[in-house]
């Protein structure tokens, strides 16, 4: 994180140095879509996706006609839906047993990203660019619940149930905390603008930290995920 720290205090560096034709801020909101990719002992541990929202701006600082630095600032929510499925024979008796987790990670991430433009400004702009993130983890939370049912299928015979929902403690302590306070990683992205300003942007982001307080090599857990936004920036 510390290498993705230096190279985001280098591109701010460059953004002063630089002399930028034109300077544009806006807002920019939509839906992100995540996961969490756990490693344990060399095996993948299977994990749905959960919706979210992204909302924050960014500016974007022309350099020349076709390349920008595009710093921002976003709140994002991440997280995953595990289930678990386990089947047991107790005095003869079948159970289907099930465990659902449902994790809701909120960041504040600020992006660094190299744009580079194809068209022109009366019929608009295709973008893409790439660029490092640092992210500060705010809060989390997770849903619990387990089922016990007779039926092997699943659907009926149901006998016991219960639910919880606890704050996940954020943190760098191994004995202590659920998700590390930091998270760091590339994005990838890619777009259409108007003549206007408005824009609409697809995102990809690859968490390069282990967010696992205590975590190894063995032991692994990686935010992953993308996001459709639409923004505007202004004086463009």
């Amino acid at each position: 994180m510390k290498n993705v720290i230096t190279i985001l205090g280098l591109g701010f560096l460059a953004i002063s140095q630089a002399k930028a034709q034109r300077v544009t801020i806006g807002p920019e909101a939509g839906l992100s879509i995540t996961n969490q990719v756990t490693r344990l002992d060399g095996d993948r541990l299977e994990s749905d996706p959960k919706l979210g929202l992204k909302l924050g701006g960014v500016v974007d600082i022309r350099l020349n006609r076709m390349v920008s630095l595009q710093p921002g600032m976003f709140f994002v929510q991440k997280g995953s839906k595990q289930e678990y499925i386990d089947y047991k024979t107790i005095g003869g008796v079948s159970y289907r047993e099930m465990e659902r987790f449902d994790t809701r990670l909120n960041y504040m991430e600020i992006p660094l990203n190299l744009q580079l433009y194809f068209g022109n400004r009366r019929s608009g702009y295709f973008f893409m660019g790439a660029g490092p993130y640092v992210a500060v983890a705010l809060n989390g939370r997770e849903d619990y619940r387990f089922e016990r049912r007779l039926s092997a299928d699943g659907n009926r015979g149901l006998i016991d149930s219960r639910s919880d929902s606890y704050d996940l403690e954020i943190g760098d302590r191994a004995a202590d905390d659920d998700i590390k306070s930091g998270d760091a990683g590339m994005n990838f992205n890619m777009g259409f603008m108007t003549r206007h300003g408005f824009f609409m942007r697809g995102n990809l982001g690859v968490g390069m930290s282990n967010i696992l307080p205590g975590g190894d090599s063995d032991y692994r857990q990686h935010n992953v995920g993308g996001s459709v936004t639409m923004g505007f920036l202004f004086g463009n």
